[in-house]
C-alpha cells in the first residue's frame, strides 16, 4: 500500500481497513450463516425427537435459536474482527466452490 493510503487507511475504522486491504475478499452475510445454521439444528433436533414426521421450520419454533447463533456471529465480530472476516470468507469461498468471481 503506498505511503499516502496507508496514512489514511490508519484513521479508518476496522471495518474499513480490512475492506481496503483486502477487497477481494467477500464474505457471507451473518444473517445467512445465522439462518442456515438455524436450519440444520432445527433438522437435527427434529430428527432426534420425531424422526418419522413432518415438521414445520418457523420462527416460533425456531426463533431463539437464529437470535443465538447471530449473537454468537457478533461476539466473534466484537471480539475479533479480523476472526470473523476470514470465517466468513472461508465460508464464502466454500460455498462458491472454492471458486470466488468478482460480484
Amino acid at each position: 500500500m503506498p505511503p499516502g493510503q496507508q496514512e489514511q487507511a490508519l484513521r479508518l475504522p476496522v471495518t474499513a481497513k480490512l475492506a481496503a486491504e483486502k477487497p477481494d475478499e467477500k464474505e457471507l452475510p451473518a444473517a445467512m450463516v445465522a439462518l442456515v445454521s438455524t436450519a440444520v439444528f432445527a433438522a437435527i433436533d427434529h430428527h432426534r425427537t420425531s424422526p418419522c414426521e413432518i415438521s414445520n421450520f418457523s420462527t416460533n419454533s425456531f426463533g431463539g435459536a437464529y437470535k443465538h447463533n447471530i449473537a454468537i456471529l457478533s461476539s466473534l465480530k466484537e471480539h475479533s474482527l479480523e476472526v470473523y472476516h476470514d470465517v466468513m470468507h472461508e465460508l464464502f469461498k466454500a460455498v462458491c466452490g472454492g471458486i470466488v468471481h468478482n460480484v
